[in-house]
């Protein structure tokens, strides 16, 4: 949770956003807030390692940290669209420019992010986990755990929607897109795949 925490934050920095006087261990505290989801998903976490190989592990850390970072940019999209909205509503000579601003933005970002998501279900599909069902039971968890801290979040934060704050966050939407479509496109799976272990050879067999 404190790495989706962070990733969050990252996001909204190259955003130009902030979480008021929040200090980033404090958005954190918050994030973890009456979420029972966190303490479920670390007991699955042990749950998995008991059965997964080496490989596995390493693989699932991978498909973690990718999520992760998928998760982060599409829950910071949902801040600056709320942000976008408040800045029309409080400035309505900027509402039209605004919007157009967003909209360019999100077309470019999910793009890219929707283009991740599909490589991450592939990844988790196509052979590189015995059970993939329980990874998807575990980033099932995650998730839950982070629309928690989301919501933790969203509650304690108060969007900035000046004239002056509205025009930063507009004027750092093109940079800000490019750099989280550079972040989302460092985003790897894991290749290798489970091989079955070779059957024992019978007593007696010939070459």
């Amino acid at each position: 949770m404190r790495r989706y925490s962070y990733y969050v934050t990252l996001c909204a920095a190259l955003l130009g956003l902030s979480f008021a006087a929040h200090a980033e261990s404090e958005v954190r505290q918050i994030a973890a807030k009456d979420n029972p989801h966190i303490q479920k998903a670390q007991e699955k976490a042990v749950e998995i390692v008991k059965t997964f190989t080496p490989q596995e592990i390493a693989n699932l850390e991978i498909v973690k940290d990718g999520f992760g970072i998928i998760r982060s940019v599409r829950a910071t999209g949902r801040i600056v669209e709320k942000t976008v909205k408040q800045c029309g509503k409080d400035n309505p000579e900027m509402k039209e420019t605004m919007t157009t601003g967003f909209n360019e933005w999100q077309g470019g970002v999910m793009t890219v992010l929707g283009d991740k998501e599909k490589a991450m279900k592939a990844a988790i599909a196509d052979g590189r986990f015995s059970k993939p069902e329980d990874v998807r039971a575990f980033l099932d968890i995650i998730d839950k755990a982070a629309l928690k801290a989301d919501e933790n979040r969203s509650e304690a934060i108060k969007i900035v929607s000046t004239p002056s704050s509205c025009e930063g966050l507009l004027g750092t939407m093109e940079e800000s897109g490019a750099k989280l479509r550079e972040l989302l496109a460092a985003v790897e799976f894991p290749v290798a795949e489970i091989k079955p272990e070779p059957e024992p050879r019978k007593a007696g067999a010939h070459e």
